[in-house]
Order: C-alpha cells, then sequence, then structure tokens
C-alpha cells in the first residue's frame, strides 16, 4: 500500500477504496462503472496529497468519499484514526466540520440569494462559536485570506473570480476543519490570479496545520503546493510518489504523458497517448489500447510496486522509463 504519512503523523488514510455505480444505458441496459477501484493513500498534518488525471479518472469521485457526499463500495476511511466510512449522516455530524471542500467553480459554490457574510456565517454554525460572535469572526476571517471585510456584504455576482474563491477558502475555513478537499481551486480563475489564490491555500495552511486533498489539471499548481502526488487512471492510482520523484523521473507512461501534454517534460523522449479515456475490458494494463510503449506483457494484471522509497508504479515498463531521466521544465 503506498502509504508514506509525515512524520508528524496521519490526518486521514484510504484503504483499498472503490466506488461503483450502476448506469442504465438506452442501448445496453444496465452496467457497472468503477469509477473508484481500490486506491489506498495517507495524509499527514499539514500536508498536501495531490491527485492528477483526466477528467473521469476519479479524482472528484475520491472527495465525494471522503465527504461523505456518497458512500463507498468496499473500503475504509480513516480520519484521526476514526473509521467513518459506515457512519449515517446522525454518526457523521459531528465530524462534518473537521473535513470540508473548496469548489472548482466559485459562482456556483454560492447561493446567489445570499451575501457572502451569510454564507460564510453558515458554515461556521458547524462550530462552536454563539452566533453573536460569528459576524466579526467572519470579517477577521475574510481578512486572514485576504478579501476586504466590506466586500462580503455583497452577493456572489458582484465579486469577481478571484475575490470569490478566497470567500470561497473562507467558507471552507470557518468551522475549524483539519482537512480540506481542493476540488480544481484554480482552474476556473484567471491565470493572472491563480497564483494569488495558490498562496493564500499554502500560507493558512501552514498557519493551520490543514491536511489538503488536492485535485488539479494545472501543473504548476501541482508542483507548488502537493507534497506527494498520486496519478489516477481510469479508478485506479498508476503512479504515487513525492512530487520530486513523480516530476523529476515518473515511471509510468501515463504520467509522462499527461507531462508531455502540459509541456512539462524537459527530455528527449515525450509521450503522446493515442484517442480518448475510455474504459475497457480485461485485467491488464487500463491504458494499454492508447499507450505507445505497449506489450504483450501489459494484458496480464499489474499491482503497484515500489521502484525506490515512497516512489511507486504500476507499469511493467517502469524501470525502463525510470531510467531516463525526465525533469520538469521550470514554471
Amino acid at each position: 500500500m503506498p502509504n508514506s504519512p509525515s512524520s508528524d503523523g496521519t490526518a486521514l488514510t484510504g484503504i483499498d477504496l472503490s466506488k461503483t455505480f450502476r448506469l442504465r444505458d438506452a442501448a445496453l441496459g444496465w452496467r457497472s462503472l468503477r469509477a473508484v477501484d481500490g486506491v489506498s493513500f495517507e495524509v499527514g498534518w499539514g500536508e498536501t496529497f495531490g491527485i492528477v488525471g483526466e477528467s473521469g479518472s476519479g479524482k472528484s469521485t475520491i472527495g465525494k468519499l471522503l465527504l461523505k457526499l456518497t458512500d463507498a463500495t468496499g473500503g475504509n476511511i480513516i480520519l484521526d484514526g476514526v473509521h467513518i466510512e459506515a457512519m449515517n449522516e446522525r454518526q457523521f455530524r459531528p465530524f462534518r466540520k473537521r473535513i470540508q471542500i473548496v469548489f472548482q467553480d466559485p459562482l456556483s459554490a454560492f447561493d446567489p440569494r445570499r451575501t457572502v457574510v451569510d454564507s460564510v456565517s453558515e458554515t461556521m454554525r458547524l462550530s462552536s462559536l454563539a452566533p453573536k460572535e460569528r459576524t466579526k469572526a467572519v470579517d477577521r476571517l475574510l481578512d486572514e485570506v485576504g478579501l476586504d471585510p466590506a466586500l462580503g456584504r455583497r452577493y456572489p455576482r458582484q465579486l469577481s473570480g478571484g475575490q470569490l474563491q478566497r470567500a470561497s477558502i473562507a467558507r471552507a475555513l470557518a468551522p475549524g476543519p483539519d482537512i480540506v478537499f481542493l476540488d480544481e481551486p484554480t482552474s476556473a480563475l484567471d491565470v493572472s490570479i491563480r497564483g494569488q489564490v495558490a498562496n493564500v491555500l499554502r500560507d493558512r495552511q501552514e498557519q493551520r496545520r490543514l491536511a489538503y486533498v488536492l485535485v488539479a489539471h494545472d501543473w504548476s499548481v501541482v508542483e507548488f503546493l502537493a507534497d506527494r502526488i498520486a496519478i489516477m487512471y481510469l479508478g485506479e492510482f498508476v503512479e504515487v510518489g513525492y512530487k520530486r520523484q513523480c516530476l523529476g523521473r515518473p515511471l509510468h507512461p501515463y504520467t509522462r504523458a499527461l507531462m508531455t501534454s502540459a509541456g512539462r517534460i524537459g527530455s528527449s523522449q515525450p509521450i503522446r497517448l493515442r484517442g480518448e479515456l475510455a474504459p475497457i475490458a480485461g485485467e491488464g494494463c487500463r491504458l494499454g489500447g492508447r499507450c505507445p510503449l505497449v506489450q504483450s506483457r501489459c494484458s496480464e494484471p499489474q499491482k503497484l510496486i515500489e521502484y525506490e522509497a515512497g516512489h511507486w508504479a504500476r507499469c511493467w515498463r517502469a524501470p525502463e522509463l525510470g531510467a531516463n531521466q525526465a525533469v520538469a521544465a521550470p514554471l
């Protein structure tokens, strides 16, 4: 199991997590979709665990499982030593304030009929603050994330994307969480302000010793915020490692292909995939139909193997790829 918690202890653990959806197709009838298929990870206090992959790979489903917005089909979720996967809503309610989310699109995440202060204050109800103390606390929190408290009296449509995402961060921090799930927190923002929001997230993490689970397509945000990275493809982790390992010497063709498409490969051996992400049958490599390095052995089941301390990959050709340096291009 590719777990490498921080030296200060473990905030969150996922063990063999899986989620299968039953979908109805007009032509094929009912079918099963394995959105998450046996993933395991740990996140230490003050650490950021990044998950990278194409849309449809299962990244956001992991967030829904952690937040208990959907129930896991199998596996365990352990929050600060407590199993939460089998809790019902009533049992989980005391834990809800401990794990929060920053959404991808801040505008759609806020109620357009309520001011920003009202929305943040509503989340703060999960904390132990008395109602009369909440407004002042919200103002302090907005100031903490770099937003003028006066803007909190406005409606979401009256704020810019960057201002509203700062408010979204404040709302996630309002109950005093231990863990925050960051669902593409900068992808809906202008390039000019993505760095500002990323700085706010890192500063708040350092101040509060928060654990982050980060889902992102933007490699610059991953490189800036993440301590460890999992590369996800069709429900599986295909590579897991420390940031310097995954970016400096990727062991899986999919990792290298994602870095190639993002202009992040600095070697002479880029990898480009064929076709689009689509589920395939069989127990072999799920990337096989798209991978230019595919060989006959790829039809056999593959497990995550630790090739160096803390660096895991699910590919028969990992040793070969690891021998070829592919240092990430500078920001």
